[in-house]
């Protein structure tokens, strides 16, 4: 009889897809854990009380070196702590000790790294391993809820892993083995939990969580998986368009190497590279992940919604419709929508978009009482009329629907 509660050791090194997961993390400045919530820690790299953008970044690129190496927490430590101590970083409140800090940092990051990791292989071989089994880690304590939920195989697109995936808690150690089928005495039904309410003892603000989950971790960081990557990219779009200064150094090259370049040659550079992704498989997951299946579908999250790069507008059609860049965004929402009504588009049509943001000015669409929207519109031989309607939401235009009519 198969055990299906077995345990899972932890491992060295982080895998590559890990590691891209926890790199392309933008720095977010935040006062409290709270700040950065559910989903965005997917995008977002966070210490809370430190507020020095310089110091956040040394603390991410000390991490991302250590993980990538595979040094042990001590390591780390000794690298960071006494810059951390020079220039004056005393955190407060509960675990606010230095030390105890950085183990929450490392622990926490490895962990959802490499659960990212784990969920980028599972997709890939999914077809061979269609299960997921619920593990226990190697802690010597477990919390009753995750005891309870060792042993549990469900399909990997089943809408429990959406929320149960672990980690699913502070120091959460639990896992979830890929088989081909569930094992002999194996759970083969979600577990009929319920939720209960928190309430954030600042804001006031009222949250519901499943029962046995840590308030925040109720979500797959492995289905967000490439919101850092998209994030990364609209960040150096945006440098490679407007000349900013960038954070990280890859961006810094790039503005290197279009230092005196003209306008028409930064769009130029901008458009090939937004060419490449909508062409290419990290484009086509966030394109085609909200279809999924029941019970698999794309919830609203306040929090956070994710979006990518599509196209590149011409600078005097940004200007007319006021949008502050020309780098056109469409969310997992248009995803989400395009996919329930219209599922004989694919990722592929989205290719288009540029063609129609390069064909003539913008018509404006007059909607009575609510924000303007604005047209663009090419017909493509052997294509059709590609049709894009683009709205402008505090600055950023953002694709709303997308249409090829024959």
């Amino acid at each position: 009889m198969a055990d299906p509660a077995g345990r899972v050791a932890p491992r060295g090194v982080l895998p590559r897809a890990a590691l891209t997961f926890l790199r392309r993390k933008r720095l977010a400045q935040s006062e409290r854990w709270t700040s950065v919530w559910r989903e965005e820690h997917a995008a977002a790299f966070t210490v809370a009380q430190l507020l020095d953008l310089d110091l956040l970044a040394d603390t991410h690129r000390a991490l991302v070196r250590a993980l990538r190496k595979g040094e042990t927490f001590e390591t780390f430590r000794s690298g960071i702590e006494p810059l951390l101590r020079a220039r004056g970083w005393a955190p407060s409140g509960r675990g606010g000790s230095i030390p105890r800090r950085l183990r929450r940092i490392f622990d926490t990051n490895l962990r959802t790294a490499r659960a990212a990791g784990r969920w980028d292989r599972i997709q890939r071989t999914a077809a061979l391993l269609p299960y997921l089994l619920y593990t226990l880690g190697p802690s010597r304590v477990h919390r009753e809820d995750h005891q309870a939920w060792a042993g549990v195989c469900l399909p990997a697109g089943h809408s429990w892993w959406r929320t149960h995936y672990p980690p699913n808690g502070w120091g959460c150690k639990c896992g979830a083995r890929q088989v081909a089928a569930p094992p002999e005495g194996a759970q083969t039904t979600a577990p009929q939990g319920g939720t209960v309410e928190w309430t954030d003892s600042v804001t006031r603000r009222t949250h519901r969580v499943p029962e046995g989950i840590d308030p925040g971790w109720d979500f797959n960081s492995g289905m967000q998986r490439t919101a850092g990557v998209n994030g990364a990219l609209t960040r150096r779009l945006e440098q490679v368009l407007s000349g900013r200064p960038a954070a990280d150094d890859r961006a810094r090259r790039v503005r290197t190497l279009l230092e005196g370049a003209s306008d028409a040659a930064r769009e130029t550079v901008a458009r090939r590279i937004v060419a490449r992704h909508v062409g290419g498989p990290a484009f086509r997951w966030f394109a085609e992940r909200p279809r999924g299946g029941e019970p698999m579908t794309w919830r609203a999250r306040p929090s956070f919604v994710e979006t990518t790069p599509v196209g590149v507008m011409p600078r005097r059609a940004a200007m007319e419709i006021d949008a502050d860049t020309p780098l056109l965004r469409v969310s997992e929402k248009l995803m989400h929508k395009q996919q329930r009504h219209h599922p004989e588009l694919d990722a592929g049509v989205y290719a288009w978009a540029q063609a129609a943001l390069d064909a003539r000015r913008p018509a404006q669409q007059h909607r009575p009482g609510r924000p303007l929207r604005w047209l663009f519109e090419k017909r493509v031989p052997d294509v059709g009329r590609v049709r894009c309607v683009v709205e402008v939401e505090n600055g950023l235009p953002q694709l709303i629907s997308l249409h090829i009519r024959k």
